[in-house]
């Protein structure tokens, strides 16, 4: 019964999709969303289930999609009164006062890239640095895992701790998907994308995390393909995509000393284990622990509204690892996904007025983007796409901040204001070509 239920709900939210958006095959920001709900998470979710026997985590996973393209459809079609599919393609990509704006400086952005990447060497020390750890020691897995945690803290000053992870998380895959639409456009050189491609993927594949490395690419990816008009097929973007997720995937035989057909098979089952298990086990163990201690952390959970209401922040990623999991390393943590942080803090009630909401934004996003076909907000497009899609791995507040699903729409927003005016020098013409 549990399967048969299983697989009429996405039947049915794809019908929905089909009479309110047109094709089922289509690129909007509730297509994405919904088919990264599916595979990261619903795919596995009965195992999950059977795994912990929690009634609450099904009811989620069942009630998203559902909810999802039901206030999507209704927003469109009633509040926006639209009659046609929004369509993440781009059509006729033009250059304004911002991008040109921010073109002209494109030097001196590069150059700032660069010191970040080369203070970022200097002050954590080839020796404290993952990635090569990791190669140099394969068999002291443990230290490579400490090293990954405290692998952007610098030993400078706090502040560059900071700047090291948005720079990681947002603002390089930002950068790098305006230089992969300029380049596309042949607006700059190809030795200077180059340098920021092979600079940015060092910097984020340093600490052996692989999720940065795969926006970081991808961001590049999407980019490019937006620029071109989306000429590239699926089958083509799909296996561009694949050949991102097993860049970083290498790391996986290294990790447990496999090599040839083995390391191959390894790289394999754990790449496939960390893109559908993890996530929805991930979701799991928080509706495990919540529902088992029957507690709710309501605002406690972000630094900003327990500093508002008057409550003792927790970090929930943090306390899950410490209080669920018995482990020798300190400074853990088990991300999850929007909806099981949202279940950690509200309940049920959590789950269903945050999906209703990100449904609402979904909508508000298509339609944004689709009036804005502009080099800037093309790369924001793109990340506020990726940021969409790691709702599913992790809590809401930090993907709208730190990976841009909401930040991102603000920042256009604010620099659509000001993109008329100089703040910024000039630093000649070092690697840009002439428009």
């Amino acid at each position: 019964m549990l399967l048969l239920i299983h697989c009429v709900i996405p039947i049915i939210s794809m019908m929905i999709i089909k009479i309110s958006y047109g094709r089922i095959l289509s690129f909007s920001f509730v297509h994405i969303f919904l088919y990264s709900f599916l595979f990261l998470i619903y795919i596995r979710a009965l195992e999950v289930y059977k795994f912990f026997g929690n009634i609450h985590f099904i009811i989620a996973v069942w009630i998203i999609p559902l909810i999802v393209v039901l206030i999507a459809s209704y927003v469109k079609v009633v509040v926006l009164k639209s009659t046609y599919a929004f369509n993440l393609k781009v059509n006729n990509l033009h250059f304004n006062n911002l991008d040109e704006f921010l073109y002209r400086r494109i030097p001196f952005f590069s150059l700032i890239f660069l010191l970040i990447v080369g203070t970022f060497i200097v002050d954590i020390g080839f020796s404290n640095i993952a990635l090569f750890t990791l190669f140099t020691n394969t068999s002291n897995s443990v230290e490579v895992m400490n090293q990954r945690i405290s692998g952007l803290t610098s030993n400078i000053n706090p502040l560059l701790t900071y700047i090291y992870s948005y720079s990681r998380a947002l603002m390089f895959p930002l950068y790098f998907s305006f230089l992969s639409i300029l380049f596309a456009q042949k607006k700059i050189s190809k030795w200077h994308y180059l340098i920021i491609m092979l600079a940015g993927i060092f910097f984020c594949l340093s600490t052996t995390a692989k999720s940065p490395v795969v926006i970081y690419m991808i961001s590049g990816l999407l980019g490019y393909n937006f620029a071109i008009g989306g000429r590239l097929k699926v089958n083509k973007i799909g296996g561009r995509i694949i050949a991102v997720l097993l860049i970083p995937a290498a790391i996986y035989p290294l990790l447990y000393g496999t090599s040839g057909l083995n390391g191959l098979v390894v790289l394999v089952e754990s790449l496939w284990r960390r893109l559908t298990w993890v996530p929805s086990y991930a979701s799991g163990v928080y509706f495990d622990y919540f529902s088992n201690h029957n507690l709710i952390v309501g605002f406690s959970s972000n630094k900003v509204l327990s500093f508002l209401t008057n409550q003792e922040y927790i970090n929930i990623p943090s306390y899950i690892y410490e209080n669920y999991f018995e482990t020798t390393i300190q400074g853990g943590l088990v991300n999850a996904s929007y909806f099981a942080s949202f279940y950690a803090d509200w309940g049920l009630y959590g789950v269903i007025f945050s999906t209703i909401f990100i449904s609402i934004l979904l909508v508000t996003f298509d339609y944004f983007f689709k009036l804005n076909n502009t080099f800037f907000y093309t790369a924001g497009k793109v990340i506020v796409i990726l940021g969409m899609i790691h709702l599913m791995l992790s809590n809401f507040y930090s993907v709208s901040l730190g990976r841009g699903f909401l930040s991102i729409p603000l920042l256009l927003l604010f620099l659509k204001g000001i993109s008329k005016q100089s703040y910024l020098p000039i630093i000649g013409n070092f690697y840009v070509r002439s428009k």
